[in-house]
């Protein structure tokens, strides 16, 4: 976290200086709350997707990996 609220102050500061320089203030898109907590992203997960992953990345965003496994390794249980 402490690296997310630095990039925060200094887009904070740029934004600041470039408003300044141009008589505006600088808007950004909105920003949305999110409707699940991270715990339930992951049971939804495990239930929809078995097996999947899901990591914590830089500045609040998450990573969820699903890598789709073959249902048999056997070539001659297929179509039997």
């Amino acid at each position: 976290m402490p690296v997310n609220a630095v990039a925060r102050l200094a887009v904070g500061v740029a934004d600041r200086c470039r408003a300044g320089k141009r008589g505006r203030r600088v808007t950004r898109p909105p920003v949305r709350q999110p409707d699940m907590a991270l715990a339930d992203v992951r049971r939804e997960a495990a239930v929809l997707l078995p097996g999947a992953g899901l990591r914590r990345l830089l500045f609040w965003r998450h990573l969820l990996v699903f890598r789709e496994q073959p249902l048999t390794t056997d070539p001659s249980e297929v179509l039997h």
